[in-house]
């Protein structure tokens, strides 16, 4: 029963209202920063996975494509309740009990916190949760049972802003290049440890966890470091210049125009 829970010192509609409209504002800006983020990761890996052969370009921008595939994954962490930086769900439920109104946040992605910071906080961490007789345990255990039959006012703060240009994150070359070089390295020893044969479900994580213990060995962290080095020559810079993400198939195909000749005078 881990909680992230507040309480209000008193239950006016006026201060619920009160809170709520001041948390609608700090949740569209986590939201906004988080997906910026999201979305320059999103597509520098497309872009990256295209400049290396990995995936064919489409009639689509880089852009439009990982807005796309972000979409649907923000869609998927919310249905399944994903505790996630991608579930952009949101939702905080008003209790009023023994003069004061406690507070439940429902979301996801922790960040989401800072949006009722003003409040005292109340949670319940894995390891109170586990002491009933924990003074935060045994309120929500009392909170739970009061409203266990009853309707509780609840308040959606979902906010999934919309693709922006302006606002997109990219991680740099050499974070990319880092990550890109460990995924490489750590698919070649998969297929190492497997024989180039697919994995059975049953033996993933074991193969998984073989190919994780190999990244350790010094061999294998120089293959790591020459794999690195070889992608920071190939990826772009997208936080410097990102117009190739803009640009269509046939228009990064179009050749440059030339430079016309001065006219002599």
């Amino acid at each position: 029963m881990v909680i992230d829970g507040f309480r209000m010192k008193t239950g006016s509609l006026e201060e619920i209202e009160g809170v709520i409209s001041a948390a609608e504002g700090k949740v569209r800006g986590i939201a906004e920063k988080t997906y910026g983020r999201l979305l320059g990761k999103e597509t520098a890996f497309l872009c990256d996975c295209i400049a290396l052969g990995a995936v064919q370009r489409t009639e689509e921008t880089i852009f439009e494509q990982a807005a796309a595939s972000l979409e649907r994954q923000i869609e998927a962490a919310g249905a399944s309740g994903l505790e996630s930086e991608k579930n952009f769900r949101v939702f905080a439920q008003f209790m009023p009990f023994e003069g004061a109104v406690y507070v439940k946040l429902l979301a996801g992605n922790p960040a989401y916190r800072k949006a009722f910071i003003p409040l005292e906080d109340v949670s319940v961490s894995e390891a109170e949760a586990k002491d009933e007789q924990n003074g935060k345990t045994a309120l929500w255990i009392r909170l739970h049972q009061q409203y266990a039959d009853r309707a509780v006012l609840t308040a959606n703060l979902t906010y999934v802003p919309e693709p922006d240009r302006s606002k997109i994150v990219y991680p740099s070359v050499c974070e990319r290049s880092r990550t890109m070089a460990r995924d490489a390295v750590m698919n070649r020893l998969l297929r190492q440890a497997c024989g180039g044969q697919d994995i059975p479900p049953y033996l993933l994580m074991r193969k998984v966890e073989e190919a994780a213990g190999l990244l350790l060995q010094d061999s294998t962290k120089a293959m790591l470091e020459e794999e690195e080095r070889r992608l920071k020559k190939i990826l772009l810079p997208l936080d410097k210049d990102d117009s190739v993400v803009f640009r269509s198939i046939k228009e990064a195909a179009a050749p440059e125009p030339e430079a016309r000749p001065a006219e002599e005078k």
